[in-house]
């Protein structure tokens, strides 16, 4: 090959190259989380699956995983076991996993009932989606 095609071929390799990141940028960028968003979190008092108040102002500046879910989400329930597992390794060194649920507090309280985990679940209920959103979920 002579120097011209070779400097084609770089050339259609870094616009490949070029055009697969920024696809991949798009595609999975995530949201950030405004500090209002987050105050309005630490602000918050949910029920647990039981009904009994949680104030999340317990977990500012700790360590937390903060979960969305739903009983109707198999991803979301997919997941919750590795959740339990990581809450009960890492809890006692300080880690806070809690799961708010986006369903109704009858839905929450009866999956807590069949499906124990190792954090709490807290009911949000729909009116939860606005924090998902807020948060840099979408």
């Amino acid at each position: 090959m002579n120097r011209r095609s070779w400097l084609g071929l770089g050339a259609l390799a870094l616009g490949f190259g070029g055009f697969g990141a920024w696809v991949a940028s798009r595609r999975y960028s995530l949201g950030s989380a405004d500090s209002a968003a987050i105050e309005l979190l630490h602000g918050l008092t949910l029920p647990d699956a039981m009904g009994r108040p949680v104030a999340l102002a317990s977990l500012r500046n700790q360590p937390a995983v903060v979960n969305f879910w739903a009983t109707w989400c198999p991803p979301c329930i997919e997941e919750m076991p590795e959740l339990s597992d990581l809450a009960v390794e890492f809890g006692p060194s300080g880690l806070h996993i809690v799961g708010i649920g986006i369903d109704s507090p009858s839905n929450i309280r009866q999956f807590s009932e069949t499906t124990p985990m190792g954090y709490p679940l807290l009911v949000a209920g729909t009116s939860g989606l606005e924090l998902v959103r807020r948060l840099g979920n979408s």
